[in-house]
């Protein structure tokens, strides 16, 4: 009996200790996974309000454009294909490929005799019939031929006439001339050859009339118009090459198949290096600003279509370039934009010249968070009015 009172006793001893123990180990594990749980919520807090380094500019003022960019090719507007008028043999030719001429100066010269001939039998003809109607006119005043005859006479008289004048301008057109002044671009008569009427002998063009047309689309009607500064580019000469000229033409319809209009860039120069056909790029200038502060396009991010950026503020210590690196806060700063182009955009309201604003490291920045800025980048915009080339 006493035996099994004390394995009773014994049994209940190890129950008791077994719970204490385990109540033990629980309540440690507790206070252990709340230890846990603030120190991971401390690290992400001090993780999250450490100061990230970034690059930071200050805003400047300056000019910029907006700018329509097209290409095309150049065309001369005074552009003709001199023909030749007879039937001839090639005789000599003067005019060559480059050379240039003036309006009326003999491109080539064509040998007929047979026109030569004809023109002989027409003069021969005008005063035989000259004479006998001066004999007629005599006789009919005394009476002795009838005035119906005198006047067959006197139409036969005005016809061989006609075909005088015709025989003569036959022997004027054996000599090609040009029609207006300018350059031979092409040559199409060999010598020797025989040409008939209507056959192309040369083309001219005048260089003075070189002209870039470039199709717009149509909803940049309303912004267009005469006057306009253009700058041309051309990859033959380089893009060192400074051309400009004016928007002299605008077409008074628009291309239903493409919902283009085509403008007409006049008043180019330098004229002396270009040549028709030549492969250019257009660059007009719709509107101009100057003394506006501009913000470089790397530095501007966009949340629902609103740009924005993220300048630099610190009422204690002013975000000032410096050597070494500065700790600052980072506000986020929506604004309006206006112009821009490759590499600026224009600030139309909140920001203006002077202000701060982060260029590289600003992914993941938050209003007010903090950063450290360790280098300050000299960007500046340009003075000059031209704009950025493409």
């Amino acid at each position: 009996m006493r035996q099994l009172l004390r394995y009773l006793l014994l049994l209940s001893l190890i129950g008791t200790t077994g719970v204490t123990s385990g109540c033990r180990s629980k309540a440690a594990a507790g206070k252990k996974g709340k230890k846990s749980k603030k120190s991971w919520r401390a690290m992400w807090k001090k993780r999250r309000n450490r100061a990230k380094p970034v690059h930071a500019v200050k805003l400047y003022k300056g000019s910029i454009a907006s700018l329509l960019t097209g290409t095309t090719t150049l065309t001369a507007e005074q552009q003709v294909t001199v023909v030749t008028q007879v039937n001839g043999l090639v005789f000599s030719i003067y005019g060559k490929e480059g050379r240039r001429v003036r309006r009326g100066s003999t491109l080539a010269r064509l040998s007929n005799p047979y026109l030569v001939i004809a023109h002989q039998r027409a003069k021969l003809e005008v005063s035989k019939l000259k004479h006998d109607l001066a004999r007629q006119k005599r006789l009919l005043r005394k009476g002795y031929v009838s005035r119906e005859a005198a006047e067959n006479l006197r139409f036969k008289f005005a016809q061989a006439k006609n075909q005088l004048k015709r025989t003569q301008q036959d022997l004027t057109n054996l000599r090609i001339r040009a029609t207006i002044s300018g350059i031979v671009t092409k040559r199409f008569l060999q010598k020797g050859s025989w040409v008939t009427p209507q056959m192309k002998g040369f083309t001219l063009e005048n260089p003075k009339s070189i002209v870039a047309q470039v199709a717009v689309p149509e909803r940049y009607l309303p912004r267009l118009k005469k006057g306009l500064k253009v700058y041309l580019q051309a990859e033959a000469l380089g893009r060192k090459q400074d051309i400009t000229g004016k928007l002299v033409r605008i077409a008074p319809s628009i291309d239903a198949k493409t919902g283009t209009i085509t403008v007409t860039i006049g008043q180019i120069k330098p004229l002396k290096p270009l040549r028709s056909g030549m492969f250019v790029t257009v660059q007009i200038v719709l509107e101009r600003r100057t003394h506006v502060p501009l913000i470089p396009k790397v530095a501007v991010s966009y949340y629902r279509n609103k740009a924005f950026v993220f300048q630099l503020t610190d009422k204690d210590k002013p975000c000032l370039p410096q050597s070494k690196p500065i700790l600052c806060k980072a506000n986020k700063v929506y604004f309006k934009k206006g112009l821009e182009n490759a590499k600026w955009v224009e600030a139309r309201s909140v920001l203006k010249a002077g202000d701060k604003v982060v260029i590289l490291g600003q992914q993941g920045l938050r209003t007010s968070h903090k950063v450290r800025v360790v280098q300050w980048r000299p960007l500046k915009p340009t003075k000059s009015t031209k704009p950025t080339k493409p």
